[in-house]
């Protein structure tokens, strides 16, 4: 034999001889004691602190990482309250929202019916300027002088040039100048 299978033989008889008949020995060891009751796991742990590989800052950095997971933790639950804050607050402007679009929406619909009221004022109002025209300049102005001042400046303003010079020119002056004043506001 070479060195080398020497060399091989030896390992290979250390393996052999020593090493896996002490590592079956641990293990039936193991399984005995814990057949017997005896907490093994909690062993090994002690006797791991007392190990010089075993340093404390392995201790140490496990610390670290509780207290981290105790911040993680406090910081979820601060951004869970703050979500659920939120959550109400997008659920009571939803509501706001709502409400006000239904506001807008009788809004909307009250300015129709009136829009339909003021046409058909306007649609009076120009029956009434037309009936006026078509009557005599000093009969217009007998009557329009027995109307208040606001509306009789309303109809007036509403004909057209001719017709407002010779109604106003038969009118009394006091109520012509009362109308004028009222009409070039």
């Amino acid at each position: 034999m070479n060195k080398e299978e020497q060399q091989h033989s030896k390992w290979q008889w250390f393996l052999m001889v020593i090493f896996i008949p002490a590592i079956f020995a641990m293990i039936l060891a193991v399984v005995l004691l814990n057949y017997m009751g005896v907490n093994v796991g909690s062993g090994i742990q002690q006797v791991m602190t007392f190990l010089p590989f075993h340093s404390e800052e392995e201790d140490s950095f496990e610390s670290v990482l509780q207290d981290q997971i105790v911040t993680l933790e406090e910081e979820n639950k601060v951004q869970q309250t703050t979500i659920s804050q939120l959550e109400s607050d997008v659920s009571r402007k939803e509501s706001k929202i709502d409400q006000l679009q239904n506001e807008l929406q009788a809004l909307l619909e009250e300015m129709d019916i009136l829009k339909v009221e003021n046409d058909s004022k306007k649609v009076e109002m120009k029956d009434i300027v037309r009936t006026f025209e078509a009557m005599t300049a000093s009969k217009a102005a007998n009557i329009i002088s027995e109307l208040e001042a606001e509306e009789a400046a309303r109809l007036l303003s509403a004909m057209n040039i001719e017709g407002r010079s010779q109604i106003i020119s038969r009118m009394p002056p006091a109520d012509a100048a009362e109308i004028i004043s009222l009409i070039t506001e």
